[in-house]
This record gives C-alpha cells, structure tokens and sequence, in this order.
C-alpha cells in the first residue's frame, strides 16, 4: 500500500489498517465463496465509510467476518486513541 520513499503520518495507524484489510479480504476471498476480489475493494469499503459514505455496507462486513458487536467495537477502539 505505500510506495517506496513516501512517508505518511500516523504510521501505526495505516499498519493496523492494512493488516484489518488484509485479514478480511483473506477471510472473504470471492474465490473461497465471499466478496472480494483484492484487497483494493476491502480498503474502497473503509474509504467510503470515512469519506461520508454506507458506513452500513462496512459495518455489514465487519460483522458478519468478526461477528455480532464487532463493529461497535471496531469503532470504540479507534475512539479511545482520538
């Protein structure tokens, strides 16, 4: 996800949303019988939800990869470090 030489801010941030990404597109890998074919899609759904858009249709994925309230969750945890 980052390219050679860039620096961006909030790094352990992005390395928890990659590693977030990576594990619910290899738990939900079209091939294996889920939705997404890259991991591009996965990181599309968390941009979307952040830029004002189906935060449902993010929340929908959590929970159904995680389970019931994981969502909640997901959100509480992020809360805490604002």
């Amino acid at each position: 996800m980052q390219e050679e030489g860039v620096s961006y801010t909030y790094p352990a941030e992005r390395r928890e949303l990659e590693a977030l990404v990576k594990d619910i597109f290899e738990r939900n890998r079209k091939e294996n019988g889920g939705m997404f074919e890259s991991e591009d899609e996965v990181l599309n759904l968390f941009g979307q939800a952040v830029m004002g858009g189906p935060m449902l249709d993010l929340a929908r994925v959590v929970e159904n990869t995680y389970g019931k309230g994981s969502f909640r969750r997901l959100g509480e945890a992020t809360k805490k470090r604002q």
